[in-house]
């Protein structure tokens, strides 16, 4: 008996010692991912923004690199506000010089009126002071201004980031007045002028990502921001809804993404101004995918004309997938899952985008049926069924 106790202690301890050496190596390579995908990170925009910047700004840009990746990644910042998104705003602001005041007394390189510096600017640099003639200070200020832009502009339709950009110029008011971006000249041009910046560092951020299975990847966060901002909407699951270029409206006579619209019955586009239409219909299931994928495609300039057919299974096989180990998945990948009694069907029935871990557990966005709104879930909730995973970036 005292020998079956000791074989059982010694059973537990082994199986102990295995949980917590796997435990090790997910933490392991969990900040090895990290830190790869900060320093491409920072290769791709160094490399973007020395071009942009002028020859006697050339060392302030290369200065503000790492300031702007360990904002935009830090507590003050938040999804709709990427390094790309900052340094293309400090840019076009202020042209990378820390010093620079404008005529309408804006100051600093994230270009500060002193009111709204008083009321934004934090002490970055922990020195007890807030200068806004200090880019370490500046730039964290920035991030966190513009996420509470995005706060307060987060449930308005539309492309978020824009949205943002647009409240950051305009006002938020202004933002949630129009229901999105206003029709101001001034803010139209300014929300244009960043994003093509932005779009055009964000792809030099991407080309110097690793391609293994486990790197961070600026491509799938874009295509899990671009399917995430629907879930605030109480946007519904509608069949055969959606295409590249939003949901497919409820209308009389529509029944699929590419059937005729009677007049005043549009895709309610991410980018359209004005208030949302009524009977705002949704996404299935693929239309989702169809849809976050082609957004980050073209984003980044990856095979942009390519769409994803809309249907799971010409989905699982389409040619510009690669197929990812369930136990390798990165946040954007997409896993198609089978129906428990069916998991040898040719047809899987149900796709899901994979969001990354929140508190240690896996989530999903999906839209999963009729009468159920666009979500974000965990994926254990499809445990047991059949699951693969592609990655189309």
């Amino acid at each position: 008996m005292a020998v079956t106790v000791v074989l059982a202690m010694m059973a537990v301890s082994g199986m102990v010692v295995v949980v917590v050496t796997e435990l090790e190596n997910k933490i392991k390579d969990s900040v090895k991912d990290y830190v790869v995908g900060k320093i491409a990170e920072m290769a791709g925009l160094s490399k973007g923004i020395l071009k942009l910047a002028s020859g006697d700004r050339k060392q302030d840009a290369k200065d503000a690199v790492p300031l702007i990746v360990e904002a935009t990644h830090g507590k003050l910042g938040c999804p709709e506000v990427t390094s790309a998104v900052i340094a293309s705003q400090i840019y076009h602001e202020s042209g990378y010089n820390p010093t620079i005041q404008s005529p309408a007394g804006a100051r600093g390189i994230a270009q500060f009126m002193p009111a709204t510096w008083a009321a934004h600017g934090v002490d970055g640099n922990g020195d007890g002071r807030k200068d806004y003639n200090d880019p370490q200070d500046a730039i964290p200020s920035m991030v966190a201004y513009d996420c509470a832009v995005a706060k307060n502009t987060r449930k308005v339709p539309g492309d978020p980031v824009k949205n943002m950009l647009a409240g950051y110029n305009a006002g938020p008011a202004a933002v949630v007045r129009a229901g999105g971006i206003p029709n101001y000249r001034e803010t139209i041009n300014y929300v244009s002028r960043i994003t093509r910046t932005a779009d055009e560092l964000a792809a030099l951020i991407a080309a110097e990502e690793p391609s293994d299975a486990r790197a961070p990847s600026s491509f799938g966060a874009e295509v899990v921001a671009q399917a995430e901002k629907w879930t605030t909407r109480n946007l519904p699951y509608l069949w055969a809804g959606g295409d590249k270029d939003g949901p497919t409206p409820r209308c009389p006579g529509v029944r699929r993404a590419s059937d005729p619209r009677p007049s005043g019955c549009p895709v309610v586009r991410p980018g359209d101004i004005g208030p949302p239409l009524p009977g705002k219909g949704g996404f299935d299931c693929s239309g989702l995918v169809l849809y976050a994928v082609y957004q980050a495609r073209k984003r980044f300039g990856v095979t942009p004309n390519a769409v994803l057919p809309h249907q799971t299974w010409y989905q699982l096989n389409d040619k510009t997938g690669t197929s990812v180990p369930m136990d390798k998945i990165k946040p954007g990948d997409i896993i198609f899952v089978w129906p428990k009694e069916h998991p040898e069907s040719r047809d899987p029935g149900h796709v899901v985008i994979y969001a990354g871990t929140v508190n240690g557990k896996k989530m999903i966005i999906e839209a999963p049926r009729t009468g159920r709104d666009i979500r974000k879930v965990e994926l254990s909730s499809y445990d047991g069924r059949r699951m693969e995973a592609r990655r189309y970036g």
